[in-house]
């Protein structure tokens, strides 16, 4: 390849990357000024370690994307949200924004300002993992030792990897299982290790729970009172105290249990109450 030639390519890479900052940099000042209210140059600097010039062009860049949504506070010397912001750039979510922003978002440097429940640490190894994913790259299957709860022992098997899922507490894998000859998902926690990787055959074969969707119908327990009701319809965003979750028919089983409901989910048992007795589950549909 000449040199002209990887010269055009390593200025595209460069002006992609840039581009991809910048747009870094703007969604962090809107977060900033949709949350917590302001933002100042310093901010900036600090999170993304540029120069002062740099971040001052950021910051009035901003303001020509969403002039109406701050106003530069001269004797404070931020730019403040206006009554009537819009956010251009993100679409808020307190949970996704504030893990974006991280310290920053802090009123006081030295106190948290969000906590979280402390949960025992389900371990996955990274070599594993790692060999797991490459796999399903590869279009591989791959022996796995994995411990058997039945038999009490890590026994080997073969398996072709096709993805991944965690059910919030752990990450699994979802694989075709050459023993029994299905797909089936794998706690990547419980594989003591990985050997001989081959082309598959398997690689291609459509695994139908994973591609399909379902619908769980959800409502307030209809025992409750009304506004016990409403308090529970307020608090999942429900609509006319209704709500319907599409979910790959593979998580089902992990969506149910992070919901607290406790048996496994087949419209055979429905409607079913969660663990708090807050939530009724009355219907489970394709649509």
């Amino acid at each position: 390849m000449s040199f002209p030639r990887i010269r055009k390519i390593l200025l595209t890479m460069n002006t992609e990357l840039g581009k991809w900052s910048e747009r870094q940099r703007l969604a962090f000042i809107e977060r900033m000024l949709f949350w917590r209210g302001y933002i100042n140059r310093k901010d900036v600097i600090d999170y993304f370690g540029i120069s002062p010039p740099q971040a001052t062009n950021d910051l009035v860049h901003y303001t020509t994307l969403n002039p109406e949504g701050c106003r530069y506070n001269v004797r404070k010397r931020r730019y403040e949200t206006t009554d009537t912001m819009e956010p251009r750039l993100i679409h808020p979510d307190f949970g996704r924004d504030t893990e974006f922003l991280g310290s920053q978002i802090r009123p006081q440097p030295d106190i948290p300002f969000i906590l979280e429940p402390t949960l025992p640490i389900r371990t996955a190894s990274i070599p594993v993992a790692r060999e797991l994913c490459q796999a399903v790259h590869r279009k591989q299957s791959i022996e796995i030792q994995y411990w058997s709860v039945n038999s009490g022992s890590a026994l080997w098997r073969r398996i072709t990897p096709r993805g991944f899922a965690h059910d919030g507490l752990r990450w699994h894998v979802r694989a075709w299982c050459h023993q029994n000859e299905d797909f089936r998902d794998f706690v990547i926690g419980r594989m003591k290790g990985t050997r001989d990787p081959e082309p598959s055959p398997e690689a291609d074969r459509i695994d139908d729970d994973w591609v399909s969707e379902v619908c769980l119908h959800l409502r307030p327990n209809p025992a409750e009172q009304d506004n016990v009701r409403k308090a529970i319809a307020m608090d999942y965003g429900m609509r006319a105290q209704k709500l319907t979750l599409r979910v790959p028919r593979a998580m089902l089983v992990y969506t149910a249990r992070r919901m607290g409901f406790i048996k496994e989910p087949t419209p055979a048992n429905l409607p079913m109450l969660n663990e708090l007795k807050q939530l009724e589950w009355y219907k489970l549909s394709n649509k």
